[in-house]
């Protein structure tokens, strides 16, 4: 996901569910514990908070839960929209129920859903509690009460998206490495070579020099863009 998204995305759900900014951290690395462990990435869940994430936030439902809840809906709803949406319509019908074992904000979510995995064979009763739109995924949702805890688990207090760093920065240290090698094979070769050969070598260099000076042109326009922006800041 481009920066621009991912900040996007992580500004949209702090927002949704009423977090602090000193949290940012720390819930970069619930989205990415959730979309390694679950089919939704992390743009499926920003949009998935957008639909259900005040209502998860007035029903006492963490960020961890809310990601848990989603990614396992994303397993059965492809649409992030249609997914955040249906959540939103069940945890509302939920904490309108007379029977406080089924509300989220008494008894906790998983003890909601484990309450209402009790009558989730039962179509007539949940159509009636949830209505046909929402009786799909009320149901998966009582079905995998237990999946969603276990889940929940293994998105809090992770450091998976310092993993994740960590890893693409050893992948683009190591092929810089490899093209260092490779590029050092090649100069080795050319040092050894007459002819058409040598007349190639010289058009490169030409060509790498080039390369040089527009990098530095680059450079300096970016660091004139940020000059007058932080100029211009209030």
């Amino acid at each position: 996901m481009p920066l621009e998204e991912a900040i996007s995305a992580l500004t949209n759900i702090m927002n949704q569910m009423g977090l602090d900014a000193v949290e940012a951290s720390s819930v970069i690395n619930v989205l990415a514990a959730g979309s390694k462990n679950g089919a939704g990435n992390i743009q499926y869940l920003s949009e998935a908070f957008t639909k259900a994430g005040t209502t998860m936030k007035m029903a006492g439902i963490s960020i961890e839960e809310g990601t848990a809840a989603i990614e396992v809906l994303s397993k059965k709803i492809p649409d992030s929209a249609v997914a955040g949406t249906r959540l939103n319509k069940v945890l509302l019908a939920l904490e309108t129920q007379s029977d406080k074992n089924l509300k989220p904000s008494l008894v906790g979510l998983h003890a909601a859903l484990k309450n209402l995995g009790k009558i989730s064979g039962d179509t007539t009763a949940m159509t009636k509690m949830f209505g046909t739109a929402n009786y799909t995924a009320a149901k998966i949702l009582a079905d995998e009460a237990e999946q969603i805890a276990v889940l929940t688990n293994k998105v809090t207090d992770t450091n998976e998206a310092e993993q994740q760093a960590a890893v693409n920065t050893d992948n683009v240290s190591g092929r810089v490495a490899a093209l260092k090698a490779s590029w050092e094979n090649l100069t080795s070769a050319f040092s050894e070579s007459t002819g058409v050969i040598a007349s190639l070598i010289g058009y490169l260099d030409a060509a790498i020099q080039k390369f040089r000076i527009l990098i530095g042109l680059r450079n300096d326009y970016e660091g004139i863009e940020f000059d007058y922006k932080k100029d211009d800041a209030p």
